[in-house]
């Protein structure tokens, strides 16, 4: 049952319901108090005093709160007119249940992706050892023979198995948003016109490419952590839209961001939008990368899955994508922008601040 009750413009306490005498009321008793909130817990009172204020103001107002108990409560408050003044109307509902239920949800969620990570990690690990530890014994056994005709091809697989390896240690720690990598001050305009080349041999035949490079302001970034930017976001759009062919639009625009585009949303096109952010300043000067297809877009569900380390609907391999990207996009204090609509495709829009 919901906790009710009514009190006057002054906070003067004109009706309480059992439940909130017994939930709320502690050695005080509220009808004799000037205002009711002097009868709350002190942790309470001055959070639901503001809570009367707004709601006098026109706004219903709502906050959470839980009990020495240990009880959540979702209160809310909104003005009815009566007479000349008008009153406030409160609802108290115990959340406890559906609190606990979607904290239990987001522990199994977390497992479930730690567990991905890890078969993901050993999954690749595994292969790239098996690579070195196979050239390796090859190498050995030439060794032993006095045959060193195919050694040295072998030793350079086994190098460039570790490189791999490396890389894709790396991509961990950009992926949980290390800070530690050397950053220099880097053109965008200049760095993506030196990528042509490489990412059109990415694509392949798979899709047309349409450039879009305006002049944007320097960015202070690792240049590898920029290329992976780039190119995750580009093999991810190949992937979309190889099985119709199609067209992906890679634009880089100087631009504003403001922190109020952070979150999930529908837009007025039906596109689902998701966007991740981290930064406390409410609008800076900075660059957008952008990476755009006509492929098959994405579901909300898988969207909402999207930045999962290891999770791909394409089966094309297993890697860290999305997550990566927005790890290091996080660690320069920049965003993710996801855009998408299923049957029409996806536009991914990275944001990064400008040097200061």
């Amino acid at each position: 049952p919901a906790a009710t009750w009514l009190a006057d413009a002054q906070g003067r306490l004109l009706y309480a319901n059992p439940v909130w005498m017994q939930a709320f009321a502690k050695a005080v008793d509220p009808f004799a108090s000037a205002h009711y909130v002097e009868a709350l817990s002190p942790d309470l009172r001055a959070r639901l005093e503001k809570a009367h204020s707004e709601a006098l103001q026109g706004d219903a107002a709502h906050l959470r709160w839980q009990d020495e108990k240990g009880r959540v409560w979702d209160l809310v408050l909104a003005s009815v007119p009566r007479g000349s003044d008008p009153v406030v109307v409160g609802i108290a509902v115990d959340v406890s249940a559906q609190v606990r239920e979607a904290e239990l949800r987001a522990a199994l969620q977390h497992w479930e992706t730690i567990g991905r990570i890890a078969g993901g990690v050993a999954h690749d690990f595994n292969n790239l050892l098996a690579v070195i530890m196979g050239s390796l014994d090859l190498a050995q056994d030439q060794l032993k023979r006095g045959e060193t005709s195919e050694m040295a091809g072998h030793l350079e697989m086994a190098l460039d198995a570790a490189e791999r390896a490396a890389r894709l240690v790396r991509q961990l720690l950009s992926a949980s948003g290390y800070r530690g990598f050397e950053q220099v001050l880097l053109d965008p305009q200049k760095h993506l016109a030196g990528m042509r080349e490489l990412l059109s041999a990415m694509v392949g035949g798979r899709a047309r490419v349409v450039w879009r490079l305006d002049a944007a302001p320097s960015i202070r970034i690792n240049p590898g952590q920029f290329e992976q930017i780039v190119t995750n976001l580009v093999l991810n759009a190949a992937e979309a839209v190889q099985s119709k062919g199609g067209t992906i639009e890679l634009s880089l625009r100087p631009g504003r961001f403001a922190r109020a585009l952070c979150g999930k949303r529908r837009d007025a096109e039906g596109n689902f939008v998701r966007c991740l952010c981290e930064i406390e300043d409410a609008e800076r000067e900075g660059a957008w990368i952008e990476v755009a297809d006509d492929g098959v877009g994405m579901e909300e569900e898988v969207l909402d899955k999207a930045l999962e380390p290891f999770y791909s609907t394409h089966g094309l391999g297993r890697g860290l994508g999305l997550s990566a990207v927005y790890g290091i996009a996080r660690a320069m204090g920049g965003a993710l922008v996801i855009e998408t609509k299923p049957k029409v495709g996806t536009r991914v829009r990275v944001w990064l601040p400008a040097a200061s």
